[in-house]
């Protein structure tokens, strides 16, 4: 029997790389761990893929076509707040993060965006760099290099080049 899992089509694949390049956000999240003695707390720099949007009807599409290419996803509903903390309005985030969720993500769509593809290299690099032959390293499990330093640098130079001029 056929496999009956409709896959992305070319259009939507296009879609989702234009809504990548106009939309979308590469970083390095810093998730900080207590350790065990309590005294000297570890942290560890996550390659994170987040998209922020106020339209359901492109979150449903996205979801659709991640769902279609079996991308690992997660959405979250927050609201927009004024300085005097009244709501403005409802929003979504697509947060696609991690060491085995996000390279997959990142092979597909590589070769289409233009935009944010010096992002998608460095963010590819640096899951390269913290892997070996088996698997990702997690957390602080390895110590980090002034080269993971320099990735983490270099990806914050791409997305406000303004402030660093």
């Amino acid at each position: 029997m056929d496999n009956q899992q409709r896959k992305a089509s070319e259009t939507d694949l296009g879609w989702l790389a234009g809504m990548i390049d106009g939309e979308g956000t590469f970083i390095f999240h810093k998730r900080w761990y207590k350790s065990k003695d309590r005294v000297n707390p570890r942290y560890s720099i996550v390659p994170t893929f987040v998209i922020t949007n106020t339209a359901p009807i492109a979150l449903d599409r996205m979801v659709r076509i991640l769902n279609e290419l079996g991308l690992a996803h997660y959405i979250r509903w927050t609201t927009s707040c004024r300085r005097d903390k009244t709501v403005t309005r409802k929003k979504w985030e697509l947060w696609i993060q991690g060491f085995r969720r996000l390279p997959p993500f990142l092979q597909v769509f590589r070769p289409l965006v233009t935009i944010k593809a010096a992002a998608m290299d460095v963010l590819l690099e640096f899951v390269a760099s913290r892997s070996d032959e088996r698997g990702p390293y997690k957390g602080g499990e390895h110590p980090y290099l002034p080269t993971d330093f320099a990735l983490v640098d270099k990806l914050a130079r791409l997305n406000r080049p303004y402030d660093f001029a």
